[in-house]
């Protein structure tokens, strides 16, 4: 795959919806999306489904034969409006399934569904990844094909050791940095940590499984309280988990690159710039015209071709489903893969509906601009947050054309009045950053 030369996706196609098999969809998304997490859930006995299933609405073909599987008590008022703009499928489309329900018994009751067994007599089941209930749901359902991967596969990616070491084994560089492993003892910790300081200054150290700016510390060599910094850190993240200690380098740029893989193709979704909370935590991607203008800019080339190596690697292990790669880019250009996703992330979910957005205007996706942030809000209802977006004087997203201005897109409610929200501009007209500011003052405030 050739990238020096491509431009970004302009049709209104969605690559991540491209890469999906053709046929009749079964998608049920657990969105509790880490494995590990997933089934430490499942040890407990609780349920892990919440909300945020529903991202498998944006991958759910509207007035098609698709079904996506979501918890019963997800706001109806939402999904009708997500309907309304052409951003999500008919309610028709949709099984619902109890929150409280246990994993085993998810299996029985999508499978005895008539909804499911008219709609999708030979569905495809999309999950995030492979575990052993996917595999029975796929085949009393008689389906032809599961779209996924094994938890095996996922957690190599996922585990941000494995994934440095199969960045080195590729070619590509990695930052300078030592492990710490799950069985060493505090002191062997903190050890390697000072000869990291002494030898780099300054170092950033993540746990293996961390993820949304979770289980990672920046450490100032000249910090005077640097021992109770390491300390704390080690005995609070660090003491049952394996760790990196990696020298701490300069950042300008924080990409996410999106691939999705099959067996037979590789596709390449999209880019974004990830935006980032004192360096380190992840509240959200902007990208599109401001942003990327029509090509892959000469400086992150080298970003792009990494990762279509690691995704021809990922496709070589048979993984099959979405890569997110973040990459920094530093001071001196040079990038670094420091983390990959094998899962729908946050990013993927963007270009899904930036792309579903351009589809139902007739725009092109290179002329929008767009970031999705995840704001803390007032508002636990869609129809509460759809007065404050308008008590704020933004526009929500309506049916017809796209005006010269920001729009916002409400897509996920993750809970406790938390949101992610998307905002998007033809041509970029309006500054994102000032739209963010806008709707962040007005969302907090709103009651």
């Amino acid at each position: 795959m050739t990238l020096s030369n491509q431009t970004f996706i302009s049709c209104n196609e969605s690559a991540a919806e491209a890469a999906f098999p053709e046929e009749a969809r079964l998608l049920i998304f657990d969105l509790r999306s880490q494995p590990h997490y997933r089934m430490s859930l499942i040890e407990e006995g609780t349920s892990h489904k919440s909300d945020r299933a529903g991202r498998g609405l944006f991958f759910t073909r509207p007035d098609s034969a698709d079904v996506c599987v979501l918890s019963d008590d997800f706001d109806r008022d939402h999904l009708n409006w997500l309907y309304k703009v052409g951003l999500g499928p008919h309610s028709s489309q949709i099984h619902f399934v109890p929150k409280s329900q246990a994993e085993s018994h998810l299996l029985s009751t999508v499978s005895n569904c008539e909804q499911v067994s008219q709609r999708c007599p030979f569905s495809t089941v999309v999950p995030f990844y492979v575990g052993p209930d996917d595999d029975a749901l796929s085949t009393a359902l008689g389906g032809n094909r599961l779209f996924g991967s094994s938890e095996e596969i996922a957690m190599v990616f996922n585990d941000k050791i494995s994934n440095k070491e199969m960045c080195r084994r590729a070619g590509l560089p990695t930052v300078t940095g030592l492990v710490t492993l799950s069985d060493q003892t505090l002191q062997e910790k903190l050890f390697a940590a000072f000869q990291m300081l002494e030898a780099e200054g300054d170092i950033i150290i993540r746990t293996s499984r961390g993820s949304g700016g979770s289980g990672i510390a920046i450490v100032k060599g000249e910090d005077p309280d640097v021992a109770k910094i390491l300390r704390s850190f080690f005995e609070t993240h660090g003491l049952s988990e394996s760790c990196l200690i990696e020298a701490f380098l300069p950042v300008v740029e924080s990409l996410n690159i999106q691939f999705a893989v099959s067996h037979s193709q590789l596709t390449f979704i999209g880019m974004s710039s990830q935006l980032l909370a004192e360096g380190t935590k992840h509240e959200g991607n902007q990208g599109g015209y401001r942003f990327l203008g029509n090509r892959i800019p000469v400086e992150f080339r080298e970003a792009v071709q990494g990762a279509s190596t690691l995704a021809r690697v990922a496709q070589e292990m048979e993984y099959e489903g979405i890569l997110g790669f973040d990459f920094i880019v530093t001071e001196t250009g040079k990038t670094y893969c420091i983390e990959t996703n094998a899962r729908v992330n946050g990013s993927t979910l963007a270009h899904q509906v930036v792309h579903r957005v351009a589809a139902r205007h007739s725009e092109t996706v290179n002329d929008l601009s767009w970031a999705m942030v995840t704001l803390d809000t007032a508002s636990a209802t869609f129809t509460k947050l759809s007065e404050a977006i308008q008590k704020a004087n933004l526009q929500l997203l309506q049916p017809g054309s796209l005006q010269p201005n920001a729009h916002i897109v409400p897509v996920e409610h993750l809970g406790n009045g938390r949101w992610s929200i998307l905002m998007i501009d033809s041509l970029g007209q309006q500054p994102i950053e000032h739209v963010i500011s806008q709707l962040t003052g007005a969302l907090t405030k709103y009651e």
